[in-house]
């Protein structure tokens, strides 16, 4: 008699259990889609970039110096079709926990560039994403800001 009750009741909990713990995970998908919990840039991904490599380099020459960081090197990075991108190579400059170093390439694309976000030696630093996407989304928009008033100034010239 006992038996069965303890197998009535746990296959109750199951029934009912299981639907309860998988039912919370559409409203975990749903948040994320809406925007309310934040997806940070992980390890291995790739940031796509509206700016050339050229520029890329640039702007990362201006994010490191604020962060820590120091470009050590930089060249072409060329495969058996040519010219790939931009090569770069990142040393910190501070000396607690040693010396780390990085390196990447600014990947050529129709739109502008790509890079991967790396976790140990390769790729972009991890502490480096935001600030390297704020600084280069702010640099695409100077440069439209300076396109609309060179249509301006060509507008007037007639």
């Amino acid at each position: 008699m006992r038996n069965t009750q303890l197998m009535t009741a746990l296959a109750f909990g199951m029934l009912v259990g299981g639907p309860v713990i998988t039912a919370c995970n559409p409203i975990r998908m749903t948040t994320n889609a809406v925007g309310l919990t934040k997806k940070d840039i992980e390890a291995g991904e790739k940031i796509h970039l509206k700016v050339s490599p050229e520029q890329a380099i640039k702007i990362l020459d201006d994010v490191v110096a604020q962060n820590g960081w120091a470009i050590a090197s930089v060249g072409d990075q060329y495969d058996m079709q040519g010219l790939r991108g931009k090569y770069y190579r990142l040393e910190t400059t501070r000396f607690i926990g040693g010396r780390k170093t990085m390196s990447g390439v600014f990947f050529t694309e129709p739109t502008g560039c790509f890079t991967v976000v790396g976790k140990t030696d390769s790729g972009l630093p991890t502490e480096l994403v935001e600030p390297f996407l704020a600084a280069s989304n702010g640099q695409v928009g100077i440069e439209k800001e300076a396109e609309k008033e060179a249509e301006k100034e060509a507008r007037k010239e007639p």
